[in-house]
C-alpha cells in the first residue's frame, strides 16, 4: 500500500508537472496567455487533464485496498510470504533431522534409513537404540501409515513386539491409517501365532474390528493362529460387512487347511449344541424324578408328624388320669339321683331284652322239637 500512495502523487503535484528541459518552450500557465489568443482554452484544458489523472490514481490506490477475506492484499501478501517461510523452515528442520539421522546411522555403523525397515530386517539392536536416544515409539511410517508395533507384528518378530509393548507410552490398541487395522490383524495376515498370543496376553482384543468389519479370524492364514485366537475368545461365526464367514474367507484365499479347520469348527459347536438340547431334556427328567421323590418324602414326612402328634395326645390323656406319686385318680362319683335313674334304665332294659331272649328261646325249642 505505500507503494502505490508512493507512486500517486497529490494533486499539486499534478498541476506542476514535469520540469521542461533547456530549448523547450514553457507551456502557458493559469495566468499567462499566449500570442494567439487561445490561452483560457489551454489552461481549462490542462486543469481538467489534472484531475483526471488525480481520479484514476485515487482509484487505483482504493482498488488495491480492497478487503479480501478479512484482509487486504497487502495484508493477505504478506500473510503468504511468512507461510512460505514457515513451510521452507519446516522443511529446512526435516532436512536438517534427516542429515542427523544420516550422521548417527553412519557412526554406528548401520545401513537403515528408518525403524521399520530396521524392523523388517529384524534388527533388535538399532530398533531399542532408536528407542533410547528418543525416538517416537508411536511415530507413524509417512508410506505406510504403520507403527513400530504394526510393522513387527506384520514381520513376526516377537522379541521385537515385546520390547515395544514394554516401551512406554506404546499405544497397544492404534490402528492403521489404511484400512483400519490393528497390530494383531497384522499378525494374523502373518500366521504368526507367538505375536498374536503376545499380543493377546498385553490386552489386545481377539475380536477386534477393523474399516470393514474384518476380525483376525478372517486374515488367519495358519492353523495356529486359528488355535491360538479360538483359545482367547474369537468366534468363526463372525461375520464382516460382506456377510462372509472366517471360513469363507479362507476359501476365497485358497488356504485349504485353514479352511477344513473352520469348518471342523462348525460342526463341534453344532454338535455341542445337538448334545447341549439332549442334555437339557435329561436334566429336565431328572428335576421331575427328583421332584415327585421329594413331594413323596415330604408326605411321609408329614404322615410321621401327624402320628407322632396322635400319640403324644394319648400320652398327655394317659398321664391326665394319674396322680404325681403314681397312683390312679378316682374318678368322679354322680350324684344319687342320676345314679338312681341310671339304675332303673339299666333294670328297664335288662327287663325288656331278657323278655325278647326268652321268647327266642322258646321259638327255637318249638321249631326243632316241632320238625321231628
Amino acid at each position: 500500500m505505500a507503494d502505490a500512495e508512493a507512486a500517486a502523487p497529490g494533486l499539486g503535484e499534478a498541476e506542476a508537472g514535469p520540469a521542461p528541459e533547456e530549448g523547450e518552450d514553457m507551456p502557458a500557465g493559469d495566468g499567462e496567455e499566449s500570442g494567439d489568443g487561445e490561452a483560457p482554452e489551454d489552461a481549462s484544458t490542462s486543469l481538467t487533464a489534472q484531475v483526471a489523472q488525480h481520479e484514476m490514481i485515487r482509484c487505483c490506490v482504493t482498488h488495491e485496498r480492497v478487503h479480501n477475506s478479512g484482509f487486504t492484499v497487502y495484508q493477505r501478501n504478506r500473510y503468504d510470504l511468512e507461510n512460505r517461510r514457515s513451510r521452507r523452515g519446516t522443511e529446512i528442520a526435516h532436512l536438517q533431522l534427516a542429515a542427523k539421522q544420516r550422521r548417527y546411522f553412519t557412526a554406528v555403523g548401520v545401513s537403515h534409513s528408518d525403524p521399520w525397515a530396521a524392523i523388517r530386517d529384524r534388527n533388535f539392536s538399532y530398533v531399542y537404540d532408536a528407542l533410547r536416544r528418543g525416538f517416537p515409539v508411536n511415530e507413524r511410517d509417512k508410506t505406510s501409515g504403520r507403527t513400530m508395533l504394526h510393522e513387527a507384528a506384520a514381520v513376526g518378530d516377537a522379541e521385537i513386539c515385546e520390547l515395544l509393548l514394554d516401551w512406554p507410552g506404546c499405544s497397544r490398541q492404534a490402528r492403521c491409517l489404511v484400512g483400519r487395522d490393528s497390530a494383531i490383524h497384522f499378525a494374523a495376515t502373518g500366521g504368526n501365532w507367538r505375536v498374536i498370543d503376545m499380543l493377546c496376553r498385553y490386552g489386545a482384543d481377539a475380536r477386534d474390528l477393523d474399516k470393514y468389519r474384518l476380525t483376525p479370524m478372517h486374515m488367519a492364514t495358519t492353523t495356529a493362529a486359528v488355535q491360538h485366537l479360538m483359545r482367547f475368545g474369537a468366534d468363526e461365526r463372525d461375520r464382516d460387512r460382506f456377510g462372509r464367514t472366517p471360513g469363507m474367507c479362507a476359501d476365497e484365499r485358497g488356504d485349504a487347511d485353514v479352511a477344513a479347520l473352520m469348518a471342523e469348527l462348525v460342526l463341534m459347536r453344532l454338535k455341542r449344541a445337538q448334545q447341549k438340547e439332549q442334555n437339557k431334556h435329561v436334566i429336565a427328567k431328572k428335576a421331575s424324578v427328583v421332584r415327585e421323590q421329594r413331594l413323596a418324602e415330604a408326605a411321609a414326612r408329614d404322615e410321621i408328624r401327624a402320628r407322632k402328634q396322635r400319640l403324644r395326645a394319648l400320652k398327655d390323656d394317659y398321664a391326665a388320669w394319674r396322680l404325681p406319686d403314681g397312683s390312679a385318680k378316682s374318678r368322679p362319683q354322680p350324684s344319687p339321683a342320676k345314679a338312681a335313674a341310671d339304675e332303673a334304665s339299666h333294670k328297664a332294659l335288662l327287663a325288656k331284652y331278657d323278655a325278647r331272649a326268652r321268647k327266642a328261646g322258646r321259638d327255637a325249642t318249638l321249631r326243632l322239637f316241632g320238625s321231628r
